[in-house]
């Protein structure tokens, strides 16, 4: 069988996978395991904070040198928690132009804000892969996140549901998360086969080619 890799995670416990990667905000550094797989980035609920662009100047890029951390994330915008909207664009726009530097993919959060979202990474033009964690949206969205050569990353709701959406994914741009929900990540693999109506051991090994080609792992 092969191992489900947890794209996505905030859990930092011995019965997360061995393939997981948790990620931490710039506001964890005391919590941060070098030694095992992480991306490190300003959440856009910290953007209010006050050292926040200090600590995004001064702290992300020596984090981003390690050779365990994989991305920058997760960041992004939220409409609802966080700064004023043109303050987290800003820090994003910041955080992407370090991470750039050393060829960095992205995990996004996003919430209510994809026309901005779209927006900043078109006239950017980001050129390392891109990631929506724990999508949610409708799929009108999913169709533009696709457009835009994004890759989209499920994980299992508060309610204990995968997204109604997952069966229109792309199964080349699928990656799986538990995010901070209390499910395996062998259940939440186990609940998207389902959905999209392929076998456990089919969908893993996709998910496995696609996180390693997202990370560039080998």
């Amino acid at each position: 069988m092969v191992e489900i890799p947890d794209f996505h995670t905030h859990k930092r416990t011995s019965t997360s996978s061995s393939k997981a990667v948790v990620s931490y905000s710039l506001f964890q550094l005391e919590q941060l395991d070098v030694e095992s797989l992480f991306t490190i980035g300003l959440h856009p609920w910290d953007t209010e904070r006050r050292e926040a662009r200090e600590w995004v100047e001064e702290r992300l890029e020596p984090y981003l040198r390690q050779p365990n951390c994989l991305a920058l994330g997760e960041v992004g915008l939220d409409r609802l928690r966080g700064a004023s909207l043109p303050l987290q664009i800003d820090l994003l726009t910041l955080q992407l132009s370090i991470a750039a530097r050393f060829a960095k993919p992205v995990v996004l959060h996003c919430v209510r804000c994809w026309s901005e979202l779209i927006a900043l990474f078109r006239r950017l033009k980001y050129p390392f892969p891109v990631a929506i964690h724990g999508f949610r949206a409708s799929s009108e969205i999913l169709s533009q996140c696709i457009a835009e050569g994004w890759y989209i990353s499920l994980g299992i709701d508060k309610r204990g549901e995968v997204v109604q959406n997952a069966h229109l994914v792309p199964i080349e741009r699928l990656l799986l998360e538990t995010d901070d929900q209390p499910d395996s990540i062998d259940s939440v693999c186990a609940q998207v086969a389902v959905a999209r109506g392929v076998s456990v051991v089919t969908l893993a090994k996709e998910v496995c080619a696609n996180t390693n080609r997202f990370f560039s792992l080998t």
